[in-house]
C-alpha cells in the first residue's frame, strides 16, 4: 500500500510508540545465564527485566542472581543474570 493512507498509518504508529513503546526481550537463555534485552520510549525497568530473567531460571529450578548491566543508549539496555541454586 502507498500513497497518504499509508504514511498517515506509519504516523500513527510512531505516535502510539512514543506513549510507550517498550520491550523487554530474553536474547540468551542458557543453562548457566540469562540475558535480557530491555529498550524503547519509556523503556521497561530493570525491574521488568530481572522478572523475566527470574521465569527463564525458574523453568531449570534455579534463581536468577544480576551479574551485570550495559546500557547501549539512554534507551537500549542489557542485564545479564547467572542462574544460580537457592
Amino acid at each position: 500500500m502507498s500513497g497518504p493512507l499509508a504514511r498517515r498509518g506509519g504516523w500513527l504508529a510512531l505516535l502510539a510508540c512514543l506513549g510507550g513503546c517498550s520491550t523487554v526481550q530474553v536474547v540468551e537463555n542458557t543453562a548457566q545465564s540469562v540475558t535480557v534485552h530491555y529498550y524503547g520510549i519509556g523503556a521497561p525497568s530493570l525491574e521488568e527485566a530481572t522478572d523475566a530473567a527470574r521465569r527463564a531460571c525458574a523453568a531449570r529450578g534455579l534463581a536468577a542472581h544480576l551479574r551485570s548491566i550495559n546500557e547501549v543508549t539512554t534507551l537500549d539496555h542489557y542485564a545479564h543474570f547467572d542462574c544460580v541454586s537457592g
